[in-house]
């Protein structure tokens, strides 16, 4: 059976004269078949090919089962292959080849037998106004060399200007915060939306609609005031654009280049994308991208200072401190630790928050709330230098034994004589300059949480006790109990005399003082 055009072809030879040979020669047929049709007229061949799609296939007799299994299972991912093995597994063997069964298979596809319940509608996406969205999605690439590069990549609907930045390594959601701060800045404006997918860097879950981001992306997000469309993962009839941008990068950029390092990448990336991605005319717009945002500029939202931008040291203003350790902000003194008085500080202002650096060693001093004012004390204020040393020094301690009353006589011990918790560490240091016994420390740790004498002096003097072999009753403590059980501390042995030597004396008769 040959198609409609072929056996034009085959008509048309044999008018212009050719031989049988001939035409078989140029059209691939046998002979005998060339002859057949030639000799049809184009009725007859009509009526032919009618006939030919009418006779019975040999899995007809398997029709109604193979449409019921199609409508049964996920009608979506089923294989012609798997309904040939569901079906040779319950009837044997099968009058026809797997092969046989394909065409079979497509036979009904084609003639409309095996349709999807649910097939997805398509229709064209109409065309956003200026500043409205954003797309943002990312991608990897491996080079020849073994080296992987992830990619950050944004395209403005309207516009269609591209932002890509590569990585090294997998993204975090800081790295992507930080990128999105830069390309902000890249565009001059913010979008009033970003579409995103259910990338993990962003969401955490998400319910029939109810989107719950990571807490550092949600931070980001209630301080910047964008709102977000979030669609499902490969979707491009939501963020098509983006996806493209992704194939573009691989391809275009990747295809043909390599690099020593990703400080090299990045630089090309850029120049590629002023050159190329944004300096060549869109196919969609007609016009340059990079033009074109000159335009869209002026309907982004302006770009508000974040937190997350801190680490950016020239966005920071550095400010003197008043010898009552103040700071002016904003017609505002912020008390800062005295440590600081008459120095030099850096300040950062974002949307909602004041945060002060020490610029030596970049630490954060204190931060300030704008949204109660900046008159009130600090939402967050970091330890001073003294309270920073002191919860290493009991850190250290309570790290030196592992059993559980250790661990709270350290802490009672710091909470009773936090101001002098120094000395206590440093007597601890030299009474226990070795290793203790074990079961005489624990024992005399239980005795001092029992008696509430935490001080590391008591401490040693019930250890030296309970060492020198003495038993303590801790159910039934005494306060006149004398633990000082060492030698140099014991009271000195007093001669004593009788009661009869003072009798006598007060009873002799007084001896008289003659004067001279």
């Amino acid at each position: 059976m040959i198609k409609l055009i072929m056996y034009q072809q085959v008509k048309k030879y044999k008018d212009a004269g050719c031989t049988w040979r001939e035409i078989a020669s140029r059209t691939g047929l046998d002979v005998k078949t060339a002859k057949k049709y030639a000799k049809m007229t184009f009725e007859e061949y009509e009526e032919y090919y009618a006939s030919f799609h009418q006779r019975v296939k040999c899995f007809d007799s398997y029709e109604v089962e193979i449409i019921d299994l199609f409508k049964d299972s996920d009608s979506s991912k089923v294989s012609a292959s798997a309904l040939y093995d569901h079906l040779e597994e319950r009837h044997g063997d099968l009058p026809a080849s797997e092969r046989s069964f394909r065409s079979y298979f497509a036979h009904l596809r084609a003639s409309g037998k095996l349709q999807q319940d649910h097939q997805r509608l398509y229709e064209p996406v109409e065309p956003l106004p200026m500043g409205r969205q954003m797309q943002l999605d990312f991608g990897e690439y491996r080079m020849k060399d073994g080296q992987k590069y992830y990619i950050l990549a944004a395209i403005l609907s309207a516009s269609r200007c591209r932002y890509v930045k590569l990585f090294n390594r997998p993204l975090t959601t800081r790295d992507l915060i930080e990128s999105l701060c830069d390309c902000f800045t890249y565009y001059g404006g913010m979008p009033h939306e970003i579409c995103i997918d259910q990338d993990h860097l962003m969401v955490v879950d998400e319910n029939k609609g109810d989107v719950i981001l990571t807490r550092d992306f949600q931070q980001y997000r209630d301080e910047m005031g964008f709102d977000l469309y979030v669609c499902r993962k490969a979707d491009p009839e939501s963020k098509g654009k983006v996806e493209n941008l992704v194939k573009f990068v691989r391809r275009s950029f990747f295809s043909t280049r390599s690099f020593s390092d990703l400080q090299e990448a990045r630089e090309r990336l850029g120049k590629w994308l002023v050159r190329r991605a944004n300096g060549k005319k869109c196919a969609a717009t007609g016009r340059k991208p990079c033009e074109h945002l000159e335009e869209e500029r002026s309907y982004l939202k302006p770009v508000r200072n974040s937190i997350f931008a801190v680490a950016d040291k020239s966005q920071r203003e550095p400010r003197k401190v008043d010898k009552l350790g103040q700071v002016s902000v904003r017609g505002a003194k912020l008390r800062l630790p005295s440590e600081y008085a008459s120095r030099t500080v850096s300040v950062f202002i974002s949307a909602d928050e004041v945060h002060v650096f020490d610029p030596l060693n970049n630490e954060t001093i204190a931060v300030y709330s704008l949204k109660t004012g900046l008159s009130r004390a600090p939402i967050v204020r970091q330890k001073s230098l003294r309270q920073g040393r002191y919860d290493d020094l009991k850190k250290t301690l309570s790290d030196r034994f592992h059993f559980k009353e250790w661990k709270q006589f350290v802490e009672e011990n710091f909470q009773k004589y936090h101001r002098y918790f120094s000395d206590q560490y440093n007597d601890f240091g030299r009474k226990f300059s070795t290793e203790p016994d074990q079961k005489a420390f624990e024992e005399s740790v239980s005795y001092c949480l029992t008696n509430n004498t935490v001080s590391m002096s008591n401490l040693c003097d019930t250890y030296v006790f309970i060492l020198g072999g003495n038993s303590l009753e801790l159910e039934q403590p005494t306060k006149s109990h004398n633990l000082l059980a060492n030698k140099r501390y014991q009271s000195p042995v007093v001669a004593t005399r009788k009661i009869e030597t003072y009798t006598k004396l007060v009873a002799a008769e007084p001896v008289m003082e003659v004067a001279a």
